[in-house]
């Protein structure tokens, strides 16, 4: 599906933001219902989902769904050294971003001794980062991809500071960052196609670095917790988006397009 979005001929930032907005909401609601239905009803929630899904995609008639190929016989030139940059860059933005989403409720637990709370934390820290992609979907006609991303990321860090000293505002701060850091899935997504016109292996790769640092980054941090405890989450956090600034500004500043 972020194939046929990112790189279909009537492709546009607005199509690729919203698409993403709506995981979000997904993601949200996915937990709503068990927790309103109770899990008894889980296989029914999720053979209605996927219901929905399939006659969903009788809506994307409008897409051509054809993959950008080299229609004018020009060579696809991959830069290999910026395609590497951009897959750490990715997969350390999505491990921060699991890292905090699986990692606040046991913060709050900790602090609170409240399965509860710890709950509420979770379903706080997803809503403010669909919000956050919500936002970005009219904001993504004005602000380019790569302002979007760099700007999202950038702007995430004083606040993942402000929640390292000072420890109680910590669990807020962490929930600030996810409605910052929203967009930036999206803003990659788009500027990574523009960057590799004719070349669907990058987006490829998008999601192959998605899923590694989903894999290894927060079950390490779940490692680090339980030894140091779940108040060192946001130092934990800090290097991980700091790797990710580092390489998406590296990128936006040396990647120039082939022409």
């Amino acid at each position: 599906l972020i194939q046929a979005i990112t790189r279909s001929d009537n492709r546009t930032s607005v199509k690729i933001n919203l698409s993403h907005a709506v995981f979000g909401i997904g993601a949200i609601l996915g937990p709503l219902l068990v927790a309103i239905l109770t899990a008894e009803y889980l296989p029914n929630i999720m053979i209605t989902t996927v219901a929905i899904a399939a006659l969903s995609l009788l809506l994307l008639s409008g897409l051509r769904w054809n993959v950008e190929v080299d229609n004018q016989q020009i060579q696809v030139v991959r830069n290999k050294p910026m395609l590497a940059v951009f897959f750490v860059g990715i997969a350390f933005y999505v491990g921060l971003e699991v890292s905090a989403g699986s990692w606040l409720p046991t913060l709050m637990q900790e602090r609170t001794g409240s399965l509860e709370s710890g709950a509420i934390s979770g379903a706080l820290f997803y809503l403010m980062f669909t919000i956050g992609r919500i936002v970005a979907t009219p904001l993504s006609h004005k602000i380019s991809a790569e302002r979007l991303l760099l700007g999202s990321v950038g702007l995430a860090f004083p606040v993942l500071m402000l929640a390292i000293v000072f420890q109680s505002f910590a669990p807020f701060g962490i929930a600030l960052m996810g409605l910052l850091i929203g967009p930036v899935f999206a803003a990659a997504s788009d500027w990574i196609a523009v960057r590799t016109p004719g070349d669907p292996l990058a987006t490829t790769l998008l999601l192959l670095a998605a899923m590694t640092g989903a894999l290894i980054l927060p079950p390490s941090a779940g490692f680090l917790l339980e030894r140091f405890g779940a108040d060192v989450l946001p130092i934990l956090l800090a290097p991980i988006l700091l790797v990710s600034i580092g390489c998406f500004g590296y990128m936006i500043r040396h990647w120039r397009l082939a022409v």
